[in-house]
């Protein structure tokens, strides 16, 4: 057995208390609730003064700018859809700063929408803005508490983000700030995701020596790290050691597996698992697995996940976030397929114009895709039925966006394809290429 399960045992034998994922040492601000939407949005709410975050009322006639209710909004459009804008957060960071100091909760949020809250901006760039954010907020003597670091870490792990876990606790012990157990859980979770056995033993031995309990999160970090370091029997030994801890494993641990099998391509085991009847795993939760699955070169296996999510219009938003995360990282093919699961989706806008793929195609505009990638997708959602005019919407995107190059290059394809232009799309292009005063692209589109 591998030494990090034997250091497992080694706790339990010891009298460690057993607790499950969701009972945790209270704090300000739970480790574990930084997930969910509606929990950053009632704190933001009550922050604001809101009793009832469900029922929080937008004032009528104020601005987006206006500094009481930006992080209200942000939050209520989170709560929404799961996701926030990098301008809109950047925006209301900079409108909360001028106005003062942020407090504790206003810090905490604006570190915690640099993780996966933000699908629409690639994890390196999530990573920045958290360290922007994080430097500007010190400037501004913030006093950072142990929630904060909590913070930083997760966002540093759903990023992926490549750092010292030591020297991230250096920087803790210098500010006085002292680690508590959901520290070491994300260190443990931090060493396993670069699949380090023997980094992770040593943390879990600071948990032994603070008689911190073992947590079902815990285990699931641990059947990653064996996964990841090319031990899978160790991480499937984690369930049985888990049920002779007395702690039977719950859909987290099964789906901590699922991602560990999807990282190898190992369809079969993905398989067996899904269709066994006694473990009942929530069908959005499967959306990590499709995205391992994408991420690691087996987007071929992702129907036979999708198979079993018969549902997704009942969690729209959550697929639509991993359509977004799949573009954004380009996983263009995985993303299409997921996307086809919401063809009986309509947008809950208010605008009868829009259309199930007017999410993908925007982002794919916004991501600078190749003309041909776009004219694929395009081509795919039309024949999904969820875009009447998908290579249309595409070009008026270009041309909301100032992208007047690539505008001309749709243009181009369009009328290849003999797809009709309207005059007022040329008229936007050239309304652009004057004000940029590109005299050779002004030619280049009146000679075209």
């Amino acid at each position: 057995m591998a030494a990090l399960l034997a250091g497992a045992r080694l706790v339990l034998r010891q009298g460690v208390r057993l607790m499950p994922v969701y009972a945790r040492r209270q704090s300000a601000v739970p480790v574990r609730c930084l997930s969910s939407s509606s929990r950053l949005f009632t704190l933001v709410a009550q922050e604001q003064g809101t009793t009832d975050a469900e029922s929080a009322p937008v004032a009528r006639g104020r601005s987006w700018q206006e500094g009481p209710w930006t992080i209200h909004l942000i939050g209520s459009r989170l709560k929404r859809s799961g996701r926030v804008g990098r301008q809109k957060l950047l925006r209301t960071f900079e409108e909360v700063c001028k106005t003062g100091k942020p407090n504790s909760n206003q810090t905490w949020f604006f570190l915690r929408a640099c993780g996966s809250f933000m699908p629409e901006v690639p994890p390196v760039e999530r990573t920045e803005m958290a360290s922007s954010i994080w430097n500007k907020l010190k400037e501004l003597g913030v006093e950072f508490n142990v929630n904060h670091y909590n913070t930083l870490l997760e966002v540093y792990i759903h990023n992926e983000h490549v750092f010292s876990p030591t020297e991230f606790l250096a920087h803790m012990e210098a500010a006085n700030v002292e680690p508590d157990q959901g520290t070491y859980q994300g260190l443990i979770a931090a060493y396993c995701s670069e699949g380090d056995i023997d980094g992770a033993s040593k943390i879990l031995g600071f948990m032994k020596s603070k008689n911190f309990p073992i947590t079902e999160e815990v285990f699931n970090s641990l059947i990653k790290g064996h996964a990841r370091a090319g031990d899978m029997e160790s991480a499937k030994n984690v369930l049985s050691i888990m049920q002779s801890a007395g702690m039977e494993p719950r859909w987290s641990t099964h789906v901590a597996l699922l991602n560990a099998y999807a990282e190898r391509g190992d369809i079969e085991n993905i398989r067996q698992i899904l269709s066994d009847s006694e473990i009942n795993v929530p069908q959005k939760q499967l959306a990590s697995v499709i995205f391992a699955l994408a991420k690691s070169g087996y987007s071929q296996y992702v129907p036979d996940v999708l198979e079993h999510m018969p549902n997704c219009i009942s969690f729209s938003q959550d697929i639509i976030n991993l359509c977004l995360a799949l573009l954004t990282e380009g996983y263009e093919d995985a993303a299409l397929e997921v996307a086809k699961q919401l063809n009986a989706w309509k947008p809950a806008d208010g605008n009868s114009e829009s259309q199930p793929g007017d999410f993908f195609l925007r982002h794919c505009v916004n991501l600078k895709m190749p003309v041909s990638v776009l004219m694929k997708c395009a081509d795919q959602l039309l024949a999904a039925e969820m875009h009447k005019q998908p290579k249309e919407f595409m070009l008026q995107c270009a041309l909301r966006s100032s992208n007047s190059d690539l505008a001309l290059e749709l243009m181009k394809a369009m009328k290849d394809e003999g797809i009709p232009l309207r005059s007022r799309y040329f008229r936007s292009v050239l309304a652009q290429l004057r004000n940029r005063n590109d005299l050779q692209g002004l030619l280049f589109t009146l000679l075209s």
